[in-house]
């Protein structure tokens, strides 16, 4: 990234967002959109760094951007799983993981986000991605922080 696209980058996500300077910083160094990490920070755990969704057969989705221990070592992470519930580990690594996504998706923001929810972008013909509520609700809140708003949901 140049750096007139950098300075660019790093205003796009509004001020008031729960962690913006943590999420533009981490995002704007490896050419993510921090919208679209903010949206699904929002969606996965509402920005609660304690976000904890206990699942006994894909392993737990920890912090702010829910993510599995697995795929934060996967990403690079080294030391305790208890490191995700750091803001600054959790978005780092989370951020990298959708890096990897939009190489692997080529960019295609809807199957980013399906991918990030459900491990590969689920999609069909016919229905559409099969976590389609999900990806809904990921992409309403990306426009509205492209539009500037705060007001998004959950």
């Amino acid at each position: 990234m140049n750096i007139l696209s950098l300075s660019l980058c790093l205003n796009l996500l509004a001020v008031s967002v729960p962690y913006h300077h943590t999420i533009t910083r981490i995002a704007c160094k490896n050419n993510v959109d921090p919208r679209l990490v903010a949206s699904i920070i929002k969606v996965e755990s509402n920005f609660k760094p304690k976000a904890l969704l206990k699942d006994p057969y894909h392993g737990n989705s920890m912090g702010l951007m829910q993510l599995k221990y697995s795929t934060a070592r996967w990403m690079g992470m080294k030391g305790s799983p208890n490191k995700l519930y750091i803001p600054y580990v959790n978005i780092y690594y989370g951020v990298h993981y959708i890096k990897y996504l939009m190489i692997r998706y080529h960019g295609n923001i809807g199957a980013v986000i399906s991918a990030y929810n459900a491990g590969s972008a689920r999609w069909n013909r016919q229905t559409g991605y099969k976590n389609k509520i999900y990806v809904r609700k990921v992409y309403r809140n990306y426009l509205n922080y492209k539009r500037g708003g705060i007001n998004v949901k959950k």
